[in-house]
């Protein structure tokens, strides 16, 4: 982590009943807003650092982790369902920090990840800004897309998909 861009902390939280998550920290401005990147189906954070980058420049803390059935996770996604709560868990433990401004964060996401972030900001007064991308009104919609581009009537992916979401 000493010779990645950006200077960033590799940070570790807890994910009631998912387990751990590992993410990475890159550090802004000192008491600047902290922006958590929230990545789509079948990506994972590594895919955001260019992102990263340009928000680091304009001295934005900023916070990346992979969901449950993404990166090194396994798990099942629920398409940003239950993600919600891995949103929060990151939001909680940067929170924890004495570098950043506890009250104001913003969520950046791709479809799963944006589902996720609209999950969390409906019940989090911390999170006061949105981006979102290909953000759909329910999972099932993910699921039904993602089956009709494989045609096999199955999800295919790192990770099996939640019953409760179907």
């Amino acid at each position: 982590m000493a010779s990645f861009p950006g200077r960033p902390d590799e940070v570790e939280f807890s994910v009631a009943g998912l387990g751990n998550r590992r993410g990475w920290f890159f550090p802004g401005f000192r008491g600047a807003p902290t922006i958590v990147l929230l990545h789509g189906y079948e990506s994972s954070r590594g895919e955001l650092l260019t992102l990263v980058s340009a928000l680091q420049d304009h001295q934005y803390n900023v916070f990346v982790f992979d969901f449950a059935a993404h990166g090194a996770n396994a798990g099942v996604t629920t398409f940003g369902y239950r993600e919600a709560d891995e949103v929060r868990a990151a939001i909680d433990v940067i929170a924890k920090r004495n570098d950043v401004d506890v009250t104001r964060f913003g969520l950046w996401g791709y479809n799963l990840g944006a589902y996720a972030a609209l999950r969390e900001a409906e019940k989090d007064p911390r999170v006061r800004a949105l981006a979102l991308d290909s953000v759909y009104d329910y999972p099932r919609q993910m699921v039904k897309i993602g089956c009709r581009e494989n045609r096999s009537g199955r999800i295919s992916g790192h990770g099996e998909v939640g019953a409760d979401v179907l």
